[in-house]
């Protein structure tokens, strides 16, 4: 086993931690968009009901924004259990060893 230099050392822990900024603020930004999107349809300003909501948006699109809640939802807390806890349902996810 090759043993690394102090500079490829420091490389190396420079780019593990940007992976690492990088993958949590994705998880930021899904738990974000979520809240968002979650007070879109069931607390916006307009006082719109969410089947106005989906009457306005159609199928395709409304079936799309319903898979994403739940793809969101099952991805954030498969990372980190109890993040979303709410009537959105949740897909199993099973991870390769």
């Amino acid at each position: 086993m090759e043993i690394m230099n102090r500079p490829t050392v420091a490389k190396a822990t420079q780019t593990a931690t940007f992976i690492s900024n990088r993958v949590n603020g994705t998880f930021v930004t899904l738990l974000g968009t979520y809240k968002d999107l979650m007070a879109i349809v069931h607390a916006n300003r307009d006082g719109l009901t969410a089947e106005q909501i989906y009457a306005a948006l159609g199928e395709t699109d409304t079936a799309t924004l319903k898979l994403a809640a739940i793809l969101i939802k099952s991805i954030c807390n498969k990372v980190k259990a109890g993040t979303i806890t709410d009537a959105i349902p949740e897909a199993t996810i099973t991870l390769p060893s």
